[in-house]
């Protein structure tokens, strides 16, 4: 269980400069949830079985807990969204997301 970032390394993503949500159900039940902010989709998994996604997902790195996401918007400033886990251990694993 718990919040994953999807992305797919050297992809640029077109910003949305907006927020989208959503959610997964399965035949049980609900299974998780989906924000997108900009661009950048994120999961909570409620199951914990690490099948909360999208199909078209497979192959994208999935950061469980990141740290934070660097924004690097063409034509504009650089910036940085960090995220804090209290006591829990955050992804080791950093990636830069390039946005049109």
């Amino acid at each position: 269980m718990g919040l994953y970032m999807h992305i797919r390394p050297g992809e640029k993503i077109h910003a949305t400069a907006g927020v989208q949500y959503g959610g997964y159900k399965r035949v049980d039940g609900p299974s998780g949830a989906e924000v997108v902010l900009d661009g950048v989709r994120f999961t909570l998994d409620l199951i914990g079985d690490q099948r909360t996604h999208r199909e078209d997902d497979v192959g994208s790195l999935k950061l469980y807990r990141p740290s934070g996401i660097w924004f690097d918007h063409a034509d504009a400033a650089t910036f940085h969204i960090g995220f804090e886990w209290g006591d829990l251990v955050a992804s080791a694993q950093s990636v830069v997301v390039h946005v049109e």
